[in-house]
């Protein structure tokens, strides 16, 4: 289908109704909101650019986002599963319904109580971790003076001596031991204990000999110890600190059980978080409103589709609002969607990544769709393969709820997985070759050369595909004479040539190389009159369109690109033939042989599965991206974005589908 027509909307109403007009176009999600300054031309009326509500609103909203958030993270950080492997590539979404959205969402009374209960759960942790810590540091202090077997508050100078609790190390003990035998026999020191090259000592001298020690001292790196409040001895103290370390770990666990009492409303927390998100979007978009005196102007887009719809929906508001919709003024550049059948639309993955369409163009999708099926199949080449494919991505759309993009490439992937199925059989790949069934085509193993004629045909198939859609397009758009001179005299020069190339293999048709003669002669010399049209001087005009052949290379380069597709077909089914391989020669190991066989033939030709199944994926998109698009589309749209109530965690069904978590 083509690009979706789009139309320039303007809503007016009175300022009392604008927060519900919001409401109302966010949950239709039809509306794209343009800057009213951007969107007005500059000689009509202008209206002032502000926020009805102001920054004060916006920020509140955003304080209790916030702590929401907060409570959130409590919960996930104590109670939240671990996320296997499909969780943390896919990730998961809740499913809920409706009326339980919007129960849990559009209120405070629900979430409020757990929200403020995790806050204040959160900073009791908070002021234990603290406590802990701190508790452990004067444990780490106090450790290396364990056995002094004094009480602390007992260490201290006398009338004529200091003593004192330090450190030195310990490579220096000897050493000071003589300095401060040699300064007085009245001073020394008692090793408390050591650790690795530092000794914990109380140390004693004469007062009056202080500053002769100071030199040894400064030798043997002493630093005096600074220890914790310490009640009877060191090692009592100690004690009585790893007895405080067990309350506050048992505390730590009565609060985290605390905690998980609110894991019942996670679900409620996503929801109420969702909207108040939506809510901080509404009042953001309204700042690229106008506003006059009483009024308010909203300037946006819309899908012609969608314009009955959005006009019925602000007569519910009110009949006091007026909307109007016009087609876009010449030139004007407007959000483009794109739009296909059920069967395409999951390929609008591959359009999506590569940049949508301009503004009137066409929309590539429902051309690429056949191609990417068949090469992805041919890529992927195996019918047992194809279907675990299709299996898997299925049970993932409901697995993980998967929505938007992720939703389509899901269903992408099911449906090329019945391509895998369809060039598996023709070429007789079950897993490889584990059940030995015959090809109802060929086997590519031992005669891979039509394959290789087939890929290469396919590709020269797309190629001209896409000269046709961009003739089309042309014609569409009045260049008659440039599709003609252009697309269709390539499209018969180079059918011309293939005819040639496969005349010589249909003898019995000689009219064949007669009718490929004279296309390819025909084709070549339009090409040659009309590639330099552009050009005034004749000269100019007939070396142009002579040298324009020379573009032939490049569409004989497009079409050997698609030779990949025997390669990435064969590769796969050697890896798959070698893991069967394997398998047999292991059946023969007696007892747990043919486990470990069952073993391997699963866990390998998954792993070949999944290695497969990305260079199928990646190279049918290159191939689109390279060699096809590049014949036609212009890219560079700017993807339509209408206000939308979006979700991080939740999917939100009709009341029909029953919450689930």
């Amino acid at each position: 289908m083509a690009v979706v027509e789009m139309r320039r909307v303007t809503i007016v109403g009175h300022q009392s109704m604008l927060d519900q007009v919001m409401t109302v176009l966010q949950r239709l999600e039809i509306l794209q909101i343009d800057d009213i300054d951007e969107s007005l031309p500059s000689e009509d009326l202008s209206f002032s650019s502000r926020s009805v509500t102001g920054s004060d609103a916006l920020l509140q909203l955003e304080e209790q986002a916030a702590r929401v958030r907060s409570a959130l993270d409590v919960l996930d950080k104590h109670f939240r599963k671990p996320a296997g492997l499909i969780e943390t590539f896919a990730g998961t979404r809740f499913a809920v319904s409706e009326s339980d959205y919007r129960r849990w969402s559009e209120t405070e009374e629900h979430t409020l109580p757990a929200v403020s209960q995790a806050q204040q759960l959160r900073d009791r942790l908070l002021e234990l971790q603290a406590q802990q810590r701190s508790v452990s540091e004067d444990i780490e202090l106090l450790r290396p003076w364990r056995g002094l077997d004094v009480p602390a508050d007992e260490i201290q100078d006398t009338r004529l001596f200091r003593i004192q609790l330090g450190e030195v190390t310990g490579r220096a003990l000897d050493q000071l031991s003589e300095d401060l035998s040699a300064v007085s026999g009245a001073a020394g020191f008692a090793v408390i204990s050591q650790a690795s090259d530092v000794c914990s000592i109380l140390l004693y001298y004469p007062k009056k000999l202080e500053e002769q020690l100071l030199i040894p001292l400064r030798r043997a790196e002493w630093r005096p110890a600074a220890l914790p409040p310490v009640i009877g001895t060191v090692a009592q103290t100690i004690d009585m600190l790893e007895e405080r370390l067990k309350a506050i770990a048992a505390e730590q666990d009565e609060v985290i059980q605390a905690i998980g009492t609110l894991v019942d409303e996670r679900l409620a927390l996503y929801a109420r978080e969702d909207e108040l998100r939506n809510r901080i979007e509404r009042e953001q978009v309204k700042e690229l409103l106008g506003f006059t005196q009483r009024l308010f102007v909203i300037r946006g887009w819309a899908r012609r589709k969608d314009v009955e719809t959005l006009n019925s929906a602000m007569a519910e508001v009110s009949p006091a609002i007026v909307v109007e919709d016009e087609s876009p003024r010449p030139g004007e550049l407007h959000p483009v969607d794109i739009e296909n059948p059920p069967v395409i639309e999951p390929f609008e993955v591959v359009t999506r990544v590569a940049g949508l369409p301009m503004p009137h163009s066409l929309d590539p999708t429902p051309y690429l769709a056949p191609f990417f099926l068949i090469f992805f199949g041919m890529a992927l080449g195996d019918a047992g393969y194809g279907i675990v494919l299709s299996i898997i991505s299925l049970w993932l759309v409901k697995r993980v709820n998967a929505v938007g993009l992720g939703l389509k490439l899901l269903h992408m992937l099911a449906i090329c997985g019945i391509g895998a199925v369809a060039a598996g059989v023709l070429t007789g790949s079950w897993f490889g070759d584990l059940f030995g069934l015959p090809p109802l085509w060929l086997n590519p193993m031992e005669n891979p050369l039509p394959m290789l004629i087939l890929s290469v045909a396919l590709g020269m198939i797309q190629i001209l595909t896409g000269l046709a859609i961009k003739g089309y397009d042309k014609i569409r758009n009045g260049q008659l004479v440039d599709a003609i001179c252009d697309e269709l005299m390539w499209i018969i020069f180079l059918i011309g040539l293939v005819m040639m190339l496969v005349a010589g293999s249909m003898s019995q048709w000689p009219q064949v190389a007669v009718v490929a003669r004279y296309l390819a002669i025909g084709g070549g010399a339009g090409l040659i009159m009309t590639q330099g049209r552009h050009q005034k001087n004749p000269i100019k005009r007939l070396f142009s369109g002579v040298l324009s052949l020379y573009g032939l290379s490049g569409y004989m380069s497009d079409a050997l690109s698609y030779s990949r597709l025997l390669a990435l077909g064969m590769s796969g089914g050697v890896i798959g033939m070698v893991i069967n391989d394997m398998g047999r020669r292991l059946l023969a190991i007696p007892l747990v042989g043919w486990i470990i066989a069952i073993a391997l033939l699963v866990v390998g030709h998954l792993l070949n599965l999944l290695i497969n199944l990305i260079s199928a994926y990646v190279h049918s998109s290159r191939l689109q991206y390279v060699e096809f698009f590049t014949k036609f589309l212009e890219a560079g749209g700017k993807a339509f974005r209408p206000l939308a109530e979006r979700h991080r965690y939740l999917v939100v069904k009709p009341d029909t589908a029953s919450s689930e978590k």
